[in-house]
């Protein structure tokens, strides 16, 4: 009988993973040490280590509204560093006023400039602190502490007026204190 020279399956396996954002490729493979087994392979063929793994070190939560943990790594913590004209551009939370996602790029308004990245509004969401940023129109956030006049339809921050969705203004009046029933209008 011939002696067979192939190896068991585990070894010969190799995994390409892709994923969108390069950040959480990189660190799940820094941060993902063991081996795999095909008995840890959901039925989606998706292993669950990996799963874990990624899920376990993002810096959101499971429904997209997280911020940085504060037991995380980062040097800077208060804010985030943009790509603008070849060079990276630090950018306080603080002077954030509100941001305007446009299918892969979204629009940052601060205190001093306008930056047109290219990046998705949910990344932002994900990134941005959950107890100062809001989101009110499924393009729009917004700093809540900016945050001047609000009615149904448009919230002022700053002098600019940012369009609130539907869906999203019982969250914002849910979250503000209210008195009074004002002789406006």
């Amino acid at each position: 009988m011939l002696k067979s020279n192939k190896r068991p399956i585990y070894q010969v396996l190799n995994f390409v993973f892709i994923f969108k954002d390069r950040k959480k490729q990189k660190e799940l493979v820094k941060t993902f040490h063991g081996t795999f087994s095909l008995d840890n392979v959901n039925k989606n063929g998706v292993m669950k280590e990996v799963l874990n793994g990624y899920n376990s070190k993002s810096n959101g939560n499971s429904n997209g509204n997280g911020a940085l943990k504060s037991d995380s790594k980062l040097l800077i913590k208060d804010a985030l560093f943009i790509r603008n004209k070849g060079n990276l551009v630090k950018v306080k939370f603080k002077d954030i006023f509100w941001l305007k996602g446009d299918g892969n790029y979204t629009t940052l308004v601060t205190r001093d400039n306008v930056y047109s990245l290219r990046n998705i509004l949910k990344e932002f969401e994900t990134v941005l602190p959950e107890d100062d940023f809001l989101r009110i129109h499924k393009s729009y956030m917004v700093r809540i502490d900016e945050i001047n006049t609000i009615n149904p339809r448009i919230v002022t921050v700053g002098k600019d007026q940012i369009p609130v969705g539907r869906t999203y203004f019982q969250n914002l009046m849910n979250g503000i204190n209210k008195l009074g029933s004002g002789n406006g209008d």
